[in-house]
C-alpha cells in the first residue's frame, strides 16, 4: 500500500433510503487545493499552516476547510450527522486567513465548496482502540459519498500521532502510557481497519511523520503533550498533508514566511520523505541529527 496510490473499483454506497453506486477512483486538478477535514483540534494542528506551503507550491485554487468539535469522536461525527446537528465550528481558509463560524452541521460543510479532498479520522484517544472503528465509520463514510460535491472527490483517511512520552492526557492510560504502544496501536488500526475500507482511498501518515521527527529532535514537538507545537509539530503536519494529498515535491518547500532554522526545515522534510516511503514505521533518523 502506498499513500498515492488510492484504492479504487466499483461500490455501492447506501444510506437510509438513498442509494447509489461509485467508483472509487477520483482526478483533481493539478491548481485546485480544495480541502475539508471532518476533524477535530487534531486537524486544526495539520491543517494551520496548509495555506501557505500549498501556495508556495503554486495551488491557484486554495480553500481549507475544518468541521471543528474539539476532541470529536468517529461515534460523535455520526450522531451528529444522523440528527443533522449544527454542532460545529466551520473553520474556513481561503487568503491565508482563518474565519470560524458556529453553527454549521457537517451536510451544510460537505455541501460548502467543491472540495478536492474530505478526511476523516478519529479521535486521539480512540485512535488506536480496535473496536472503536466499527459502524460509527461505516455510516459517516457513505454520509459523506451520498453528499460529497463532486464524484472526484477523494475521501482520505487522517492518520493521527501518539502522545509525548510525559503526557496527563486521561486516555493516555489505554496505551499504558507508553508512546510507542500508542504509535503502534495506531499503526494496526489503520493496517486493519481502514486499508481494507473501499471507501477510503488513501492515508495521510501523519502519525508516523511526527514519530520519525522525534527521532531526529526529541520528545518535544507537542505544546501540551498531545497537540502539537504550534512551529515545528504543526508545520511536519501540514508537510505531511501537502505531500500525500498532491505527490508535489514538498522538499522544494523554503518556508521563508515562518522562519525555520535550516537544521529543523530539514529534520521536517527527512520525516515526511521517510513517512512517504514507510508510512507505517518509524525511521530512526537519529544519526542526521
Amino acid at each position: 500500500f502506498h499513500t498515492r496510490c488510492p484504492n479504487s473499483g466499483k461500490v455501492t454506497v447506501s444510506f437510509g433510503d438513498l442509494s447509489a453506486d461509485y467508483d472509487v477512483r477520483a482526478e483533481r486538478s493539478k491548481s485546485s487545493f480544495k480541502v475539508l477535514a471532518i476533524g477535530n483540534s487534531f486537524s486544526e494542528d495539520s491543517l494551520s499552516h496548509l495555506y501557505e506551503m500549498a501556495e508556495e507550491l503554486g495551488a491557484e485554487d486554495i480553500v481549507l476547510g475544518n468541521m471543528y468539535i474539539g476532541g470529536c469522536s468517529l461515534e460523535t461525527h455520526r450522531e451528529n450527522m444522523v440528527h443533522d446537528k449544527a454542532a460545529y465550528q466551520y473553520q474556513k481558509n481561503t487568503d491565508g486567513e482563518w474565519v470560524k463560524r458556529d453553527g454549521w452541521s457537517l451536510k451544510r460543510g460537505l455541501a460548502d465548496e467543491e472540495w478536492d479532498v474530505i478526511t476523516v479520522q478519529q479521535a486521539s484517544g480512540d485512535s488506536g482502540m480496535a473496536d472503536t472503528y466499527n459502524s460509527d465509520l461505516d455510516d459517516l463514510l457513505q454520509f459523506v459519498y451520498l453528499n460529497r460535491p463532486s464524484e472526484r472527490t477523494n475521501v482520505v483517511w487522517h492518520m493521527t500521532w501518539a502522545y509525548q512520552s510525559d503526557s496527563t492526557h486521561a486516555d493516555f492510560v489505554n496505551y499504558n502510557n507508553d508512546q510507542s504502544e500508542m504509535y503502534e496501536a495506531i499503526v494496526s488500526c489503520v493496517r486493519e481497519r481502514i486499508l481494507p475500507n473501499k471507501l477510503i482511498q488513501y492515508v495521510i501518515p501523519t502519525g508516523t511523520s511526527v514519530q520519525n521527527l522525534r527521532t531526529a529532535v526529541g520528545d518535544n514537538v507537542t505544546r501540551d503533550g498531545y497537540h502539537l507545537s504550534y512551529t515545528i509539530g504543526r508545520y511536519t503536519a501540514g508537510m505531511t498533508w501537502l505531500n500525500a494529498l498532491t505527490g508535489w515535491d514538498t522538499d522544494k518547500l523554503e518556508c521563508d514566511y515562518f522562519g525555520l532554522e535550516d537544521d529543523v526545515l530539514s529534520a521536517i522534510k527527512e520525516s515526511v520523505d521517510a513517512a512517504m516511503k514507510n508510512p507505517f514505521e518509524v525511521t530512526d533518523l537519529s544519526a542526521g541529527a
